[in-house]
């Protein structure tokens, strides 16, 4: 059982190396599940192998499981990984470690918070997953922690609605807890509405003004030098009001009969 859990933290490993973020990300959701809880099957795989309890298929018997319901909460991180939590509410006769086995089932709660690092991004129909994460699980006052390791599969129903089937092998990290497999079956849907991506429209460039004096070079009669508009964009240094081009004193006031040149 060691080298399927080591063999499972590989494999997530490697598809966490390739996670990235995207325009497909798992939006807010929320899911309700139905569930069961399976101490028989977890304690032949560590008895017996897991070639023995495939070769027995007890693990198949609902009748050795506990059912329940749950609640989750989905979001997604990037194209292939999720975050979900996810709470379970079920009456069960846990087996606690060094204690007296109860004549019945008494009521249980777990909750744990997993990643799930998908195969495919959500735009695709089906999607095999993987899940590792932490949890803790409340029985008869006793409180015990555990890892969740698993996989299941995401079948999406539409944009905001996925169905979702998932199993855990439950390994405890705590002197209360016991191996067990989860088993979950549920639907999951977006919640709040959908962000549109803004429409972004591509102005053209502005005409083009080389001398920057405001009037564009396609109506600028000098269109390197800055100049003003009642001269079409040339300038008219002496303020004589004669464009320099046709100034033949550019820079020294006159008169329009002499050429733009003064009569002292």
């Amino acid at each position: 059982m060691k080298k399927i859990i080591l063999s499972l933290l590989a494999v997530l490993g490697l598809i966490s190396s390739y996670a990235q973020n995207g325009d497909y990300k798992k939006r807010p959701a929320i899911g309700v599940h139905f569930t069961l809880t399976d101490f028989k099957t977890a304690a032949d795989l560590r008895t017996s192998g897991l070639g023995s309890v495939l070769s027995k298929g007890d693990y198949k018997k609902i009748v050795n499981m506990s059912p329940g319901l749950a609640v989750s909460y989905w979001k997604g991180l990037s194209n292939y990984v999720d975050f979900f939590t996810l709470a379970n509410f079920t009456f069960v006769n846990y087996p606690i470690p060094n204690k007296p086995v109860s004549a019945n089932d008494k009521f249980a709660l777990s909750w744990d918070a997993n990643l799930a690092f998908k195969a495919l991004p959500d735009k695709y129909w089906v999607s095999p997953y993987l899940t590792a994460g932490v949890g803790a699980t409340q029985y008869a006052g006793n409180y015990s922690g555990y890892v969740p390791l698993g996989l299941g599969l995401q079948v999406n129903l539409w944009d905001d609605a996925f169905l979702m089937i998932n199993s855990q092998y439950r390994v405890p990290v705590t002197s209360l807890g016991a191996y067990h497999v989860f088993h979950g079956f549920g639907f999951v849907g977006s919640i709040g509405t959908k962000k549109e991506k803004p429409v972004v429209v591509a102005l053209p460039p502005p005409p083009p003004d080389t001398d920057n004096d405001g009037i564009v070079d396609s109506v600028d009669a000098c269109p390197t030098v800055p100049g003003i508009a009642a001269f079409n964009g040339c300038p008219d240094t002496d303020k004589d009001g004669i464009a320099d081009k046709d100034d033949a004193c550019p820079t020294v006031a006159g008169l329009a009969a002499f050429n733009g040149c003064p009569d002292s």
